[in-house]
């Protein structure tokens, strides 16, 4: 019995052996579209190829998994800027209300971002944990 006419299954590119490739899910194709929209604006002559080589490192980062994107945090590294610039070495308290963080988190974000400053060869301290005195103590 022949199979009605599928005008989206004539268009789907074919591999070597002629079979039909699956269809590209929508969030990859709109990955790629951003990807490609944010390097394109940058005038990067290469943001077609370059969009392509994100979409597939995302995908293979993590196909499969259900990602969880927040919808009101700004990235990461924009927060702990925005504090740093806003931080005048006393106002933690007032940074943590303005930004709806615990104060803790001001202090982290400080150390994160003064750690991006010192570059990625400069030495880690870990400020949680406090130093051992000296042997002879």
């Amino acid at each position: 019995m022949p199979t009605p006419h599928n005008a989206e299954e004539e268009r789907r590119p074919t591999t070597r052996t002629g079979l039909a490739r699956p269809a590209e899910h929508a969030t990859v194709v709109e990955i790629r579209e951003l990807a490609l929209e944010v390097l394109a604006a940058r005038g990067v002559e290469s943001a077609p190829r370059l969009a392509a080589e994100i979409t597939e490192k995302i995908r293979e980062r993590f196909a499969g998994s259900n990602l969880y994107v927040p919808l009101s945090r700004p990235p990461l590294l924009s927060k702990d800027a925005e504090i740093w610039a806003e931080f005048d070495g006393r106002n933690h308290r007032e940074l943590a209300r303005v930004h709806g963080i615990s104060v803790k988190n001001v202090y982290e974000c400080l150390a994160r971002e003064r750690q991006r400053r010192a570059g990625p060869d400069a030495p880690q301290i870990d400020m949680r944990r406090r130093p051992r005195p000296p042997e002879n103590w």
